[in-house]
């Protein structure tokens, strides 16, 4: 069996239209955080907005709950994951394995959080943002000019 688990950026990247699906709660807290940030891009919010409502409206898209101290236990265990929000969908992703025996599809546009996945030897469908492909190759990106003692 495979569970297909969604992380954030994944979520904004499909616009929350999943289905048959886990997101760990830190998701949703994260696109709360998001639809409410006040330096967030507006259309970064929309998005956030457009997943929070398909998610709600899903019959068959759970949301995965742990207790916070085996999120924590799990993360500490695994001293790579970074005591964040990343290092806590990672935890709780690892969580579900353990509890359902089942092989984890972790649905990611991060490529940090692609890594963090391929340590844990989980599958893998890295989902492509608009912007990777978007004409301005900086799209998502500092630009930096290196001083000239740089050079």
């Amino acid at each position: 069996m495979v569970i297909d688990y969604f992380d954030t950026s994944a979520i904004i990247a499909k616009g929350g239209i999943v289905d048959n699906c886990y997101v760990s709660h830190f998701v949703i807290s994260e696109l709360e955080e998001i639809k409410n940030s006040s330096t967030k891009d507006e259309s970064v919010k929309a998005k956030a907005r457009q997943a929070t409502r398909a998610l709600i409206t899903s019959q068959t898209c759970k949301t995965c709950n742990f207790d916070l101290q085996k999120i924590e236990r799990v993360r500490k265990k695994h001293k790579w994951l970074p005591d964040n929000m990343d290092g806590r969908i990672i935890a709780e992703a690892i969580l579900l394995r353990e509890q359902t025996k089942a092989n984890i599809c972790f649905w990611t546009a991060d490529y940090n959080m692609k890594l963090f996945a391929q340590a844990e030897d989980f599958y893998i469908n890295f989902v492509a943002q608009d912007c990777i492909f978007n004409k301005d190759p900086w799209c998502g990106w500092g630009k930096y000019f290196p001083g000239i003692d740089e050079m």
